[in-house]
């Protein structure tokens, strides 16, 4: 886990760094010995003008972020899976 001394964080990290296309695909920063934080991207969104569009507008709007969220979720789920036997190992949980 995220907090856990015995976990590899520092392998964890080269597994993650090792995604296609990292400096294009991941951008963060550590955020101490615990945490690390490889995806930070802003979104753009219009705060103040949120009352002003209506439901429909707004639904597209936010589907557009939750799109954007989506693809990368599913990049790391397949990175993951592709290292999946080492991931377990890390831990030494293999199923």
């Amino acid at each position: 886990g995220v907090c856990d001394d015995v976990y590899d964080r520092n392998r964890l990290n080269e597994i993650i760094e090792n995604m296609k296309d990292f400096e294009d695909f991941i951008t963060g920063e550590s955020k101490g010995k615990s945490y690390s934080n490889h995806h930070s991207k802003p979104f753009p969104f219009d705060f103040v003008s949120i009352f002003q569009l209506d439901e429909f507008e707004l639904n597209n709007e936010i589907n557009k972020i939750l799109d954007n969220i989506s693809k990368v979720i599913k990049e790391y789920e397949i990175h993951f899976e592709k290292n999946k036997i080492e991931l377990l190992d890390l831990k030494s949980v293999r199923r």
